[in-house]
């Protein structure tokens, strides 16, 4: 069964819970832009075409989004190193179809690379980041005991992380990835959250062998359309993609919408300043909660993990929260190296935000 956050019917089902619920579980921007709805009626019509089986306007769009919004590339990109989905995770499931061997995941992270991998039998190994006091860390893939991963073929990566939130540093993986001929398969589909997104992209690199995954809809507000997109310097690649890919997963009206909302630059400006605000002021707001850890985060949710000493796991306070506050947050205890302490959530609206904190602070006798 699928695990993950945003299935706000799901814990109805389960939970038998009638009210409203506030849902944390889920990292989709609070915001859509202003002319969403009317751009959408104006398409209504396209639903009784067929979309563009090669979406040309759709990948030329996200082409030249790219192109503005990454001033440190010197790559130009156009629509034959564009390949477009179902939201970013049909691109993973096609990806693993065009892989052979062995697949490295870098943990913890989201699930379905493994998923995938396993689905497709594929071989795969969890490489394992190492905790600190602030976080968790890439291992340093320049020492000799990381030639036991020479011989993967692809390494899947995600940055910013999720279940942490937290822009990392490449340079080493693609090193490590370049000196090995191993394909690198980075997942940004949180990139555009973050203040230093232009920094971190894998798309800086001159790497070939990079394949960068993003998500439209999730930044835009709208993942219910569920549009995604790869992004690679080896056209061929991309290629050898349409040529696995089954024809029209994304709708006319998703198609459409994606040429407009790339067009919004004042709508993302927005989003990334009310996200460095809410998040400075939800971490701070938590760490005066005593019994929780709040791990640093650049993106649209955080890692919390409640101390060892508390008698209460995630799981008891995600039910506590539900039937409680009508609060949804996302128990983390599935992410592999996480156990049942660590929960995650999105960061909202302020007054959402205030919510949760007054609830937590409740919870734990602040």
């Amino acid at each position: 069964m699928f695990k993950h956050g945003a299935d706000l019917e799901k814990i109805r089902r389960k939970y038998h819970f009638k009210g409203e619920l506030v849902d944390f579980s889920s990292n989709i921007n609070p915001f859509t832009p202003e002319n969403t709805v009317i751009n959408i009626i104006d398409d209504i019509e396209e639903l009784r075409r067929y979309p563009d089986i090669e979406y040309i306007e759709l990948r030329n769009s996200i082409a030249d989004h790219i192109m503005e919004d990454n001033d440190k590339c010197d790559f130009f990109f156009n629509q034959e190193n564009i390949c477009v989905g179902n939201g970013a995770t049909e691109l993973v499931y096609l990806l693993m179809r065009t892989i052979k061997g062995k697949i490295g995941v870098i943990c913890p992270t989201f699930s379905e690379y493994r998923r995938a991998a396993s689905i497709v039998g594929r071989r795969h190994v969890e490489i394992q980041m190492f905790q600190t006091e602030d976080g968790f860390e890439y291992p340093d893939f320049t020492k000799p005991e990381m030639d036991i991963y020479k011989d993967i073929e692809a390494l899947f990566i995600c940055n910013p992380n999720n279940p942490d939130g937290k822009l990392r540093n490449l340079d080493k993986v693609v090193e490590f990835c370049q000196k090995n001929c191993i394909k690198l398969v980075v997942d940004e589909t949180f990139i555009e959250f973050c203040e230093d997104y232009k920094d971190y992209t894998a798309l800086n690199y001159s790497y070939q062998n990079i394949y960068v995954l993003r998500a439209i809809t999730k930044f835009y507000g709208l993942p219910g359309i569920r549009l995604g997109y790869l992004v690679t310097k080896n056209s061929s690649y991309v290629d050898e993609l349409f040529k696995l890919k089954e024809p029209w997963t994304v709708n006319s009206i998703a198609s459409h919408l994606g040429v407009d909302l790339l067009k919004d630059k004042k709508f993302s400006e927005y989003s990334r300043k009310f996200y460095k605000d809410e998040r400075e002021f939800l971490t701070k707001s938590l760490e005066e909660i005593p019994n929780l850890k709040v791990f640093k985060t650049d993106s649209a949710f955080m890692l919390v993990k409640i101390d060892d000493s508390v008698g209460m796991s995630a799981r008891d306070l995600k039910k506590k929260l539900i039937f409680d506050y009508g609060i949804v947050i996302r128990d983390a205890s599935n992410f592999l190296g996480l156990n049942s302490k660590y929960f995650r959530i999105a960061v909202k609206r302020h007054r959402d935000n205030l919510l949760l904190i007054e609830s937590l602070s409740e919870i734990f006798d602040v």
